[in-house]
């Protein structure tokens, strides 16, 4: 199985108050996809990130989500995605 450990943070867009942020899913896919692109030895192609349907979810620290990496060719592996604050800080790194 081909794997990596990452972990990388990002500033997503966010809206509410209190705990509450609102993260883009999209912006987060985004990202992931242009991080694992830059290993070439891994993504065959370009590389795609899924992380469902909810384009904006809900969240609050310390929560987490699956996202879902694939190529051109294959599904490579499962990429969790943790708020890290109430900025909308996420991090996010390979699933064994």
């Amino acid at each position: 199985m081909k794997y990596a450990a990452v972990l990388f943070a990002v500033v997503v867009a966010m809206t509410g108050c209190g705990s509450e942020i609102v993260v883009d899913v999209s912006q987060v896919e985004a990202s992931i996809e242009e991080f694992y692109e830059s290993f070439p030895d891994l993504i065959e192609g370009s590389a795609t990130a899924d992380c469902g349907e909810d384009r904006q979810r809900p969240s609050e620290p310390g929560s987490s989500f699956i996202c879902e990496l694939s190529d051109d060719v294959e599904f490579i592996f499962d990429v969790e995605v943790t708020v890290l604050d109430e900025e909308g800080k996420v991090e996010y790194g390979a699933v064994d």
